[in-house]
């Protein structure tokens, strides 16, 4: 953390870039005690070190960025046709051709305003990527980052290492280990293991909400406005499309049971009907 505040330390107090700077928060959860208790649930525990950046700040600095006259701000529908047959073909390669964004984008146009806002109004495209990862061959060092990609940006900007498209938003810190000793005091039983877990999964779901703070709900539903590289003003709308993670990571996202009887964090198909994946019947028991 002390090299990424040192990079910025050249940049004005209170400028556009040093609003998105690294903060440190504390996270709270409820360890379950399973004992009945007439004010909650459990057991309030803080989890401190939880270094991030607030998104609206890095939203704002994304679209001020030069590289932001890279960003596409009105989605369309990609078509190839045949010079043989004369037939089309819609094209699926960017988020902005998606049929997703074509919705979020006609829904935002509609959305009535009653500040009389004249802006034009576009979407920035969140995708979310988060993977934790081993710093060393020996020994525990580890660190669990999350990333930020824009969607306005095509695939082919954002995959290029030289273009800065990468941004990174947060370290999700581990459960520390004074939290047996805090169990200890409150459950008697020698076998943990499924309270570290629930604990682990309130960790991960604290610290996005964290992230996803009062300032971003309100940017989500009222737009911010940004002056954007062009010097144009518009009126911009965070909406997030996307989120990748390995399947450990989607079961804390989805709040499953890690292999469990239905071990899918998007459908009901349980793990007895695994031979059938791919047939025609498969698709009656997704979402």
């Amino acid at each position: 953390m002390t090299r990424f505040d040192a990079s910025e330390a050249t940049l004005d107090a209170n400028g556009l870039f040093q609003r998105d700077s690294w903060r440190e928060s504390v996270a709270e959860i409820l360890v379950p005690t399973r004992e009945r208790d007439a004010d909650g649930n459990g057991q309030l525990f803080t989890v401190p070190g939880f270094h991030h950046r607030p998104l609206v700040a890095v939203i704002r600095a994304a679209f001020s960025e030069a590289s932001s006259r890279w960003f596409h701000l009105t989605p369309f529908k990609r078509f190839w046709k045949s010079p043989l047959t004369g037939r089309e073909q819609r094209v699926y390669d960017e988020l902005y051709t998606s049929d997703a964004w074509n919705k979020a984008h006609d829904e935002l146009q509609k959305q009535k305003r009653d500040d009389g806002c004249q802006l034009e109004r576009v979407i920035a495209g969140l995708m979310f990527w988060s993977d934790a990862t081993h710093l060393a061959q020996f020994g525990n060092a580890s660190a669990w980052p999350v990333y930020l990609f824009f969607g306005n940006q095509s695939k082919y900007v954002r995959a290029c290492p030289t273009t800065n498209a990468c941004h990174p938003i947060a370290f999700i810190p581990s459960l520390p280990e004074s939290i047996v000793g805090f169990i200890g005091k409150y459950v008697k039983t020698k076998s943990i293991s499924d309270i570290l877990t629930h604990c682990k999964r309130e960790l991960f779901h604290a610290l996005w909400r964290i992230l996803l703070d009062d300032e971003f709900l309100d940017a989500y539903r009222n737009g911010i406005v940004i002056k954007c590289h062009d010097g144009m003003s518009r009126r911009v709308f965070p909406r997030i499309f996307t989120y990748s993670a390995d399947y450990p990571e989607k079961v804390l996202i989805a709040t499953i049971r890690d292999k469990g009887v239905c071990p899918c964090p998007r459908c009901f198909l349980p793990k007895s009907r695994f031979d059938q994946l791919g047939l025609k019947a498969d698709i009656s028991a997704r979402i």
